[in-house]
C-alpha cells in the first residue's frame, strides 16, 4: 500500500500503535503517504483501552518524519445556534473540571483549546436547550425522573405536532438501565409514542424469526430433550397467529399434537429432510407467520442471512443452528425499517445523525467510585516494586496511599471522559 489512512485515530490503543507505528515507517521510508484522522475531544473508548495521549504526542513521536498538522475549523454538519452553543458551553465546562483538581498532571482546557468551531451558516438555525432540576438537599427530588421524562415527552408531542416523525428523534443515554427505565416510563406515560431500543433491530426480538427458530429446533430434537423450542411454538403460534390467547399452564399441559398444524406434528420426518432454505420457506407457511404484523422485514433479513450461511456450511439444521446460536441471532435489520423513537447509547450512536436529539439523565456521578472499580497500580517503593503490577479497589483511602497518584489520574481520566462523551 502506497496510501495508509487511519481514521477515528484518537481510540488507537498502545497495542495497537506499536503495530500501526512500525507500518507507517516503512510506508514513509518507500515514500508512501499517511494520514492519520483524529479528535482528542472525541476520545470515549478508554474502556476499550483507547488512549488519547497517543494522538496528542504523535507529532513529537513521529517528529523525525516532519508531519504536518492541518486542523479542521468548520463544522459543515450543525446549524449555526448549536455552533455556538459548543463554542460558548465547552471551554467553561472545562475550567469547571479543572477546578476540581488545580495541580492535576495536565489541564482539560487545554484538550478543548481548540473547540470553538466556524460555520458559514449566517441564519439563526437550530436549537439547543438544558433543563436543570434543584436538588432537594444533596440529592436529586423524589420526583426528579418522572418530572425529566414528562418534560421530554411534551417536547416530543409540541415537535410531533410540528410535523416531525419518530424518525426525526433520537434519545442517547449513557447506560442501558436508563434505556430500560425510559421504556418503563414511556409506557406508562405516553403509550402513543413508540421507543425502540438497539435490541429492537436485532433477529432474535422478532416473534416470526424466532417461532421459526424454534420450529428447527424441534426437527433438530429427535430424542425431545428439549421441551422448550415446542411450548415456544404453542405459545405463539395461538397468541401471535391465531389471537387466541392460552394461559401458560394450559400450553404446559397440553400435547403439541393438539395445539400446532398437522401438517407439522405429523410430517416433521419428511420436513427435515427438505433442503434448509426451502424448509424454511415451508415452515412460514405452515405457521402462518405473514399474520403476524410488523414481522415481514425480519423475516427477509433472516432468509438472507440463511441464503449467507449456505454459501459456505453445509444444508443441514444443526449446523446453522450452531451458527445462530454463535452470531446469527444478534445481526440486525436496517435501522429505516422499524418505526419508532431510538433510543442509543452514547457510544453507538457515534457518526448518525438526527434532526433532534435528547439526552436524559445526564446526572453522572463523574467523582463517585463504585464498589467492583478496580485501578491497577505499580507500586513505586522497596520492598512492594517487586510485585509489580497490582489490582487495587478504588476508593477516596487510595488518597492516604502510596496509590494517591494513580487515584488521582484514573479520575482526572474520568473527567475527560465525562466531558468528551457530551461532546460526542
Amino acid at each position: 500500500f502506497h496510501n495508509v489512512m487511519i481514521d477515528e485515530f484518537q481510540d488507537t490503543s498502545r497495542l495497537q500503535w506499536n503495530n500501526f507505528k512500525v507500518l507507517l515507517i516503512e510506508n514513509q521510508a518507500t515514500g508512501g503517504n499517511d494520514l492519520l484522522v483524529g479528535d482528542i475531544k472525541q476520545s470515549i473508548y478508554r474502556w476499550r483501552n483507547g488512549d488519547w495521549a497517543i494522538l496528542k504526542n504523535v507529532k513529537k513521536e513521529l517528529a523525525n518524519l516532519s508531519p504536518q498538522d492541518e486542523e479542521l475549523r468548520y463544522n459543515f454538519r450543525s446549524k449555526k445556534n448549536i455552533i455556538d452553543f459548543n463554542n460558548a458551553f465547552f471551554p467553561k465546562a472545562a475550567q469547571v473540571l479543572d477546578d476540581l483538581e488545580p495541580d492535576a498532571r495536565f489541564k482539560i482546557k487545554d484538550i478543548y483549546s481548540d473547540v470553538e468551531q466556524l460555520t458559514r451558516h449566517t441564519k439563526e438555525e437550530g436549537y439547543a436547550s438544558v433543563t436543570l432540576y434543584t436538588k432537594s438537599g444533596n440529592s436529586a427530588p423524589e420526583d426528579y425522573e418522572e418530572c425529566m421524562i414528562t418534560d421530554m415527552i411534551n417536547n416530543i408531542r409540541n415537535l410531533m405536532k410540528e410535523g416531525l416523525t419518530t424518525q426525526d428523534f433520537a434519545i442517547l443515554v449513557r447506560k442501558k438501565d436508563n434505556a430500560e427505565s425510559l421504556l418503563q416510563w414511556f409506557h406508562q406515560l405516553a403509550p402513543e409514542i413508540k421507543l425502540v431500543s438497539d435490541e429492537a433491530f436485532l433477529l432474535e426480538s422478532s416473534v416470526a424469526v424466532q417461532m421459526l427458530v424454534a420450529a428447527l429446533f424441534v426437527l433438530n430434537d429427535n430424542k425431545h430433550l428439549n421441551p422448550v423450542p415446542e411450548r415456544y411454538l404453542m405459545m405463539h403460534y395461538y397468541n401471535d397467529v391465531l389471537r387466541q390467547p392460552k394461559q401458560v399452564l394450559e400450553i404446559a399441559t397440553v400435547k403439541a399434537d393438539d395445539l400446532l398444524p398437522e401438517a407439522f406434528t405429523q410430517h416433521k420426518q419428511e420436513l427435515a429432510q427438505l433442503p434448509l432454505y426451502l424448509l424454511c420457506e415451508r415452515l412460514y407457511q405452515l405457521f402462518q407467520l405473514d399474520k403476524i404484523q410488523g414481522q415481514d422485514t425480519y423475516i427477509f433479513t433472516f432468509m438472507d442471512e440463511l441464503q449467507n450461511h449456505l454459501r459456505s456450511n453445509p444444508s443441514d439444521i444443526h449446523t446453522f443452528l450452531n451458527a445462530w446460536d454463535e452470531s446469527i441471532h444478534n445481526h440486525s435489520i436496517p435501522a429505516s425499517e422499524v418505526d419508532g423513537i431510538r433510543i442509543l447509547t452514547i457510544h453507538k450512536s457515534k457518526g448518525l445523525q438526527f434532526h433532534t436529539v435528547l439526552l436524559p439523565y445526564m446526572d453522572w456521578a463523574i467523582e463517585k467510585d463504585r464498589n467492583d472499580d478496580t485501578i491497577w497500580c505499580q507500586a513505586k517503593k522497596e520492598p512492594f516494586d517487586a510485585l509489580g503490577t497490582l489490582p487495587i479497589n478504588a476508593g477516596k483511602n487510595m488518597q492516604q496511599s502510596d496509590f494517591a497518584p494513580d487515584y488521582n489520574e484514573e479520575h482526572l481520566q474520568r473527567r475527560v471522559d465525562a466531558l468528551n462523551m457530551i461532546y460526542v
